[in-house]
């Protein structure tokens, strides 16, 4: 189910007034219910399957006090692994083997991010940071919950079932600020990522024809657009929980004003980055086993992550560059003493943000016929001169739309999560639904059909 889309807004709707009528001992459930239909109007039988596999999770989470070992653990997590990987490597390693056969298999919604929170409960009951959950609907509403299903944030079991298991009762301000959180992710969808959506889509769907000038600007332009269209889904899920009075992780923290590739991923996917530091490069050692045993860790822990957004060799060289980036950041940076200055601090954040784009051109590029084809226009088309005018003007006709959306859902944000006064966040939420009421009557590009780039990971 589309959150761009008049159903998902109906749907909400009727999940949050039944919620609010009935009594509070059967809203557990009814959130349960919701979130099987979520999911199941679309793929019922793997939703199906997803059930079971939380069953599996519930069970193996009971066993593991009781073994006090860490095979359950493993046990656990090695079915998980192998269950994402058969729904989305196998066809993978397939064709990297050179094996003439396809499966056709049909992944459930955010098995990627099920799988990786069911790793999580298993690792914090192992730890003895938190019990087994003694209710299954508990857990199966962690895994499931259809706010952040499809594309997170991925929550920490204790913070999400404490959440769960005592929700605060929501005020009218806590609504007030739950529905600025929804109009702002659709003013960072509709009216930014959209509208950016169709240059970058224009440039890289007919590579073979693109200039160097265009291909900057299409590389410049899907940073922006992948970064409002990720944090708009963000912004949409955590207005969605809200009304439920379930608080979810804040994802984003101004990414492109980090000043080096360690401090961007500290911004940026931040539940991931944190999961990804837990369970993959605190087990591997970290940095406590030496300086090489240290860089080691970092490629491999980024080498997951490319390949955890999709089974493609694009995406495991787009990790493998954030990787080695990072391990030359550890190698050759100094410690900065004192307050950095305004120009250092410039010049830090444009290169950074220069690196980011070049290494989203392999993540916004499914193939390496594709990156063949990229490097080919960009060495050997030179760009036209008129068609370079007629693209700036475009761009700047464009760039009003998107810099006022930018304007309002930064404001709006701002608003929203550091000084959250009724007065102010009204304001910019009727700002915020007049700016998506501007872009679907006049402007092409933003509308239902619009599908989220993250739900397809």
């Amino acid at each position: 189910m589309n959150f761009v889309s008049l159903i998902y807004i109906a749907f909400l709707l009727v999940a949050f007034t039944v919620y609010r009528l009935i009594p509070r001992s059967f809203r557990k459930t009814w959130l349960f219910v919701c979130c099987v239909a979520f999911c199941g109007s679309t793929l019922p039988l793997q939703t199906l399957g997803m059930l079971v596999y939380a069953w599996i999770m519930f069970f193996l989470g009971h066993r593991i006090p009781k073994t006090k070992g860490k095979g359950t653990m493993v046990a656990g997590i090695v079915f998980g692994v192998l269950l994402l990987y058969s729904c989305k490597y196998l066809n993978f390693t397939l064709s990297l083997l050179s094996i003439d056969r396809t499966f056709k298999i049909i992944a459930p919604i955010g098995i990627s991010y099920i799988v990786f929170q069911g790793i999580s409960y298993l690792a914090e009951v192992r730890k003895g940071t938190i019990a087994p959950v003694e209710e299954p609907l508990d857990l199966f509403i962690y895994l499931l919950f259809f706010p952040k299903v499809q594309s997170g944030p991925i929550e920490p079991p204790d913070r999400f079932l404490a959440e769960l298991t005592g929700p605060s009762e929501p005020d009218y301000k806590d609504y007030l600020l739950s529905f600025s959180y929804i109009l702002n992710g659709y003013v960072r969808k509709m009216v930014v990522a959209d509208f950016l959506a169709v240059g970058v889509d224009s440039v890289y769907g007919s590579l073979e024809k693109a200039d160097r000038f265009s291909i900057v600007m299409a590389a410049v332009m899907y940073s922006f657009q992948i970064y409002f269209d990720f944090s708009g889904y963000t912004d949409i899920a955590i207005g969605s929980a809200g009304l439920f009075g379930i608080r979810l992780s804040q994802n984003f923290d101004r990414p492109y004003l980090a000043t080096g590739i360690r401090d961007f991923w500290k911004r940026w996917h931040m539940s991931l980055s944190t999961w990804l530091m837990k369970y993959i490069y605190i087990p591997l050692g970290g940095s406590r086993k030496g300086k090489l045993k240290k860089q080691v860790n970092t490629l491999i822990t980024f080498a997951v992550s490319g390949l955890w957004h999709g089974a493609s060799l694009t995406y495991l060289i787009w990790g493998m560059l954030h990787g080695l980036m990072q391990v030359v950041e550890n190698l050759f940076s100094r410690k900065d003493k004192g307050e950095m200055k305004l120009w250092s601090r410039v010049i830090r954040i444009t290169v950074t943000f220069a690196l980011v784009t070049v290494a989203w051109i392999f993540f916004r590029i499914p193939s390496l016929a594709g990156l063949v084809t990229f490097a080919r226009s960009f060495a050997y088309n030179t760009p036209d001169i008129h068609a370079a005018v007629k693209l700036c003007r475009l761009s700047v006709q464009v760039g009003a739309v998107v810099l006022t959306g930018c304007l309002f859902s930064e404001l709006t944000r701002l608003f929203c999560i550091k000084k959250p006064r009724t007065s102010a966040v009204m304001l910019m939420g009727l700002a915020d639904a007049a700016l998506i009421l501007v872009s679907l009557c006049f402007f092409p590009g933003s509308g239902e059909g619009s599908s989220f780039i993250y739900f397809n990971f």
